[in-house]
């Protein structure tokens, strides 16, 4: 059977590039050292100055994932799972790409090895949260659609109308005790009108402007 065949990928910010086992340097001798124990032959050795924010600009992440595209490597190795991924939804990302093209993922910092059972066990972990972390994602994103949407036209930063009648229960069960949460699934559960009329729906930041304008007042 042959060696596996690596490609390294390396990366620093400029913030970060003299730091102490952030380095280029001491990536690449971490790296070194895996493979040598491993028996793997090195094929590429692909690195980035650049914000971990963006994959904008990495040239080298994006030369190292070709080569795994072209079936010119087996193993993508990082030293640090965060100098490869710039978050767990764009790590869920590249591990669904490490599949469907045949290659495995190799991070020794959080024991991430796809090569392993163990390691095929931690990535199906990471790439649950990451499923769960964008479905969040999406669930905040549409509630905000929503909810520009229902106070569309409204100057920003001036109160909705609110029914005087309202007011006074949501100061009532303020009054009670009830945090912003619990109110709002009271005003939603008894179908009270919300400032953009009948049928909608109340969000928490809206109960959260009305206490916040009362409690200034106070």
């Amino acid at each position: 059977m042959s060696q596996p065949r690596a490609v390294f990928y390396r990366r620093v910010s400029t913030r970060d590039q003299g730091q102490s086992g952030l380095g280029l340097g001491a990536q690449l001798s971490a790296l070194s050292r895996e493979a040598e124990h491993r028996g793997w032959t090195v094929v590429g050795d692909c690195h980035d100055v650049a914000s971990g924010r963006s994959t904008n600009g990495r040239h080298g992440l994006s030369a190292a994932l070709k080569m795994l595209e072209r079936g010119e490597a087996d193993v993508l190795a990082v030293a640090k799972l965060d100098r490869l991924a710039r978050s767990t939804v764009h790590f869920g990302q590249l591990l669904k790409t490490a599949q469907r093209q045949g290659w495995a993922v190799v991070a020794l910092d959080l024991g991430v090895d796809t090569t392993t059972t163990n390691g095929r066990l931690v990535a199906r972990i990471l790439m649950d949260v990451a499923e769960w972390e964008s479905e969040r994602i999406g669930d905040r994103t549409r509630e905000s659609m929503a909810e520009a949407k229902e106070n569309h036209g409204a100057k920003f930063g001036k109160p909705s109308p609110l029914d005087p009648k309202t007011l006074r229960m949501i100061k009532r069960l303020r009054r009670r005790g009830l945090g912003a949460r619990r109110i709002l699934r009271y005003l939603n559960d008894h179908q009270v009108e919300t400032p953009s009329g009948k049928g909608k729906v109340w969000h928490l930041s809206q109960v959260q402007r009305v206490l916040q304008r009362e409690e200034g007042k106070a």
